[in-house]
């Protein structure tokens, strides 16, 4: 009974802890995505306004 219920909590001990890093590489690749879009977005932004600019001038 002991060595099973310290085997199981060692594999849920192992589970959390490979899910949490999953959860951190996850959140991580996500920034990386909205901070790449952000500055996407950004620079069209520019783009279009400079565009405008330069047709309305």
């Amino acid at each position: 009974g002991i060595n099973k219920a310290k085997t199981m909590g060692f594999n849920t001990m192992l589970l959390t802890t490979y899910l949490e890093g999953e959860a951190k590489e996850v959140a991580h690749a996500l920034s990386s995505i909205v901070k790449e879009i952000k500055t996407q977005t950004i620079q069209l932004i520019y783009l279009g306004n400079y565009c405008w600019w330069r047709d309305n001038r």
